[in-house]
């Protein structure tokens, strides 16, 4: 199996020369400190998703010497992050480049050898990057089983072994049953030579992974037929998915998208697997379409947004021994990146708002905190005004600005829930950026809404001077409104969830 060379002809990349010099490796200087500099070798895997790193590390595992391409934002040529700002202004630009990462991973700051190589790994990377965000959903799925399955193939011989598929059911965090594994195993070992390879690892992949409430519901929708019309897509979007604009351009435009088969798309038709490769996409997934633009008044006071903000995000692990940087505060919020524009960029964040204690809550008729004027509270002590005076801080944060950070215990850079502070209007809810888990989950989710530009529009009833909310006692109101929410679980025979059930729902 050679998913690199895949990757390369589905691109027609087999002779560009900076892959060529990726593929091959070379020797980086690794820059982390004015006194540390080190040559390491890195070369891109011949799946051309991963880069290996030479380490010196003492009990460091093969995978840990990895990292995939997909983890990266972008690579920067030059002086461009802090690190090479500062400790290697001696070398020439055009042999100094950055790799910046998705997440909280520090920033690999490297120096080549020579300019050329230095354009090599620069232009090489961001090919490898352009093309894989442009590959289709089944492509992506593809490499996605070759990634796993190399992890899995322990003696490198591109085949697996029913011992290496039980690692590789680890790696795609499948929990199943042994001897069901085994009983597919077989099904699919097409060779007997007691071994999966190639399309007999997809193949695996396919059986393990059948969904039948998918199988049903493209029949559903494509009746007595193999596919699915324009008008029978048109009707699952609109009668299924709730989208009721839908029509055949939409339709249409979903065949072209993730159709695998040439002849269906030629018919304008959707066959099953293009049904799933769309169910699997982002414009099937069930957050609005809609909301992926800014959509919302975005003209009335700063105080009836809530607006996204990080907790000392600089600091890359905890709150007191931890390494910081810039680059932990620019990724997450998006700034610009060249020095020249970041300074006013960042001042210009940070003149609309005046820091000022909290002296109470103010009787009507009096003045109070300017609208521009902004009071800080811990998380312990929000939580306190909310027990006790739960309707009067939601009437205080219709008019005034109100930002809550962790408490100071947490040193660890640990995370509070968001969802109490925004029940209670605080707009300024800030977390440790720094540390994944299911608060900044619900925090990301929540600012994925209005475009992902930061700003959400709270709810009317927090906008009201004159509201009754309480999220500590709760009446009747516009804000309540029950929803039900329906769950069906899927069993198998034996009254197990069945294999694939990780995968989406409709």
């Amino acid at each position: 199996m050679d998913a690199g060379r895949d990757f390369l002809t589905l691109h027609g990349l087999q002779d560009d020369r900076d892959l060529q010099a990726l593929l091959k490796g070379g020797q980086l200087l690794k820059v982390k400190s004015g006194s540390w500099r080190r040559e390491r070798f890195y070369k891109l895997q011949e799946d051309c998703k991963t880069i290996w790193q030479e380490s010196r590390k003492v009990m460091r595992t093969p995978e840990s010497q990895l990292f995939s391409i997909e983890d990266i934002q972008e690579v920067r040529m030059g002086h461009r992050t802090e690190g090479l700002e500062k400790f290697a202004r001696d070398i020439p630009d055009d042999r100094c480049f950055s790799i910046v990462f998705k997440d909280q991973r520090s920033t690999l700051d490297l120096i080549a050898p020579s300019p050329a190589d230095a354009q090599h790994w620069v232009q090489g990377l961001r090919k490898v990057i352009h093309h894989s965000g442009a590959m289709d959903q089944r492509q992506k799925l593809q490499h996605w089983i070759h990634s796993c399955l190399r992890k899995a193939d322990k003696n490198k011989d591109n085949k697996m072994s029913f011992k290496e598929l039980q690692n590789f059911l680890k790696e795609l965090n499948i929990q199943v049953d042994d001897s069901y594994a085994r009983k597919i195993f077989r099904e699919c070992d097409h060779s007997q030579t007691d071994s999966l390879e190639d399309e007999e690892i997809e193949a695996f992949y396919k059986m393990l992974t059948q969904r039948e409430e998918i199988d049903r519901t493209f029949a559903l929708a494509a009746g007595s037929g193999d596919t699915l019309s324009v008008d029978q897509l048109v009707a699952f979007l609109r009668h299924q998915q709730r989208e009721e604009a839908a029509g055949p351009a939409l339709a249409l435009s979903l065949i072209e998208r993730y159709e695998p088969s040439e002849t269906a798309k030629a018919r304008r038709q959707m066959t099953k697997d293009g049904f799933l490769m769309y169910l699997l996409s982002a414009d099937g997934s069930a957050f609005s379409l809609a909301h992926r633009r800014v959509y919302q008044d975005m003209g009335q006071p700063l105080s009836h947004y809530l607006v996204s903000s990080s907790h000392n995000t600089y600091l890359l692990e905890d709150q007191l021994t931890g390494p910081s940087s810039t680059e932990a505060y620019i990724r997450p919020h998006g700034l610009q990146e060249d020095k020249v524009r970041l300074a006013p960029e960042l001042s210009d964040m940070v003149i609309y708002c005046k820091s000022v204690h909290f002296s109470g809550f103010a009787n009507p008729g009096t003045n109070g905190q300017a609208f521009y004027e902004m009071a800080s509270f811990s998380e312990n002590r929000a939580l306190r005004l909310l027990q006790e005076s739960g309707n009067g801080f939601v009437r205080h944060n219709v008019d005034h600005l109100s930002r809550i950070y962790p408490a100071g215990w947490r040193t660890d850079s640990s995370n509070y829930s968001p969802v109490e502070m925004w029940n209670g209007g605080c707009q300024i809810v800030a977390l440790n950026f720094q540390t994944p888990g299911p608060e900044m989950d619900v925090y990301q989710g929540r600012f994925q809404d209005n475009g992902a530009c930061g700003y959400v529009l709270k709810p009317a009833f927090l906008r009201d001077p004159s509201t009754t909310f309480n999220s500590r006692a709760l009446t009747q109101g516009p804000w309540w409104a029950p929803k039900r929410l329906n769950i069906r679980v899927w069993l198998d025979s034996e009254g197990q969830v069945p294999p694939g059930s990780f995968l989406p729902t409709l």
